[in-house]
């Protein structure tokens, strides 16, 4: 038996990146690497492989495809525990995959790259997170990601969200189906590098993180009617928050009894970590 524990991945601005090889598929853009994520129980077994998410059997076919692929011809029994909901711009598909492709990795005597290697092709033909398993790949509170795929190359600009509360606004969205529209997808990709050009170019600060971040998600149609409204209404109160894509739900920089006080909805409390997705037992 394995356990193993990864950060959550908010995506804050996003630009899809199309490739024949799945490794070099993905996104460039930028996220928050949470202190809140995902933990794996994983153990072998006979018979094929079984998944448990929050204490229910699911097909979880991210997390499925990412025990098979880092460690080929085995079969678990594996145990997901998600601090945050899945479908709400968290990455926590990819977190579910890392943590159970560690544990796999570790059983089958192969190494992290392979581990991370499986997550990432999971997400991606499971219809996930595009660039989420690369973000929590790089050891910064606030990776950019700025070439897309694994391992692809992604930079720490030194920024930190040390207060930071995330609130969900709505229904779960299909990262999947909201990727899958042309149009969708094209705005992305134009946005997104647009996004991504002016946070470069700029001192990196949270302003301008949180400047870039609510442009991409207001010009580019991702933030939905909940969400608009929560980001103008907490710049009101003087919080600077943004869309976690692509999710129904903000990150913003205040304490979280301050958010559920201004939106009226549960917030939960989530800086950032630099923190590493790793195996924390084995037996």
């Amino acid at each position: 038996m394995t356990e193993a524990r990864s950060p959550a991945h908010a995506t804050l601005f996003v630009r899809p990146v199309d490739s024949p090889d799945i490794y070099s598929k993905g996104s460039e853009g930028a996220g928050a690497r949470l202190s809140l994520g995902a933990r794996a129980v994983v153990h072998e077994r006979t018979g094929g492989t079984r998944v448990f998410i929050d204490g229910e059997e699911s097909e979880a076919r991210v997390t499925r495809r990412a025990l098979e692929l880092a460690a080929p011809g085995m079969a678990f029994e594996a145990h997901i525990e998600n601090d945050l909901p899945v479908g709400q711009g968290f990455g926590m598909s990819a977190a579910g995959a890392v943590a159970a492709a560690l544990c796999a990795a570790e059983l089958s005597g192969r190494g992290r790259r392979e581990a991370f290697l499986a997550a990432h092709a999971a997400d991606i033909e499971g219809g996930g997170g595009l660039g989420d398993v690369a973000g929590i790949m790089c050891e910064a509170h606030q990776p950019t990601r700025v070439s897309a795929g694994i391992p692809g190359r992604a930079v720490d600009r030194g920024i930190s969200l040390p207060v930071a509360s995330v609130a969900v606004l709505g229904p779960k969205v299909s990262t999947a189906a909201a990727l899958g529209d042309a149009r969708r997808h094209g705005l992305f990709r134009e946005r997104g590098a647009e996004a991504l050009a002016a946070f470069m170019s700029a001192p990196a600060s949270i302003d301008s993180l949180f400047d870039a971040a609510n442009a991409f998600s207001s010009s580019s149609g991702a933030e939905s009617a909940e969400v608009s409204e929560a980001i103008g209404r907490l710049r009101r109160l003087g919080v600077r928050s943004a869309a976690c894509l692509l999710g129904s739900s903000v990150i913003a920089l205040a304490p979280a009894g301050e958010v559920e006080g201004a939106l009226g909805v549960p917030a939960i409390p989530a800086p950032t970590t630099a923190e590493p997705a790793r195996v924390t037992r084995r037996a």
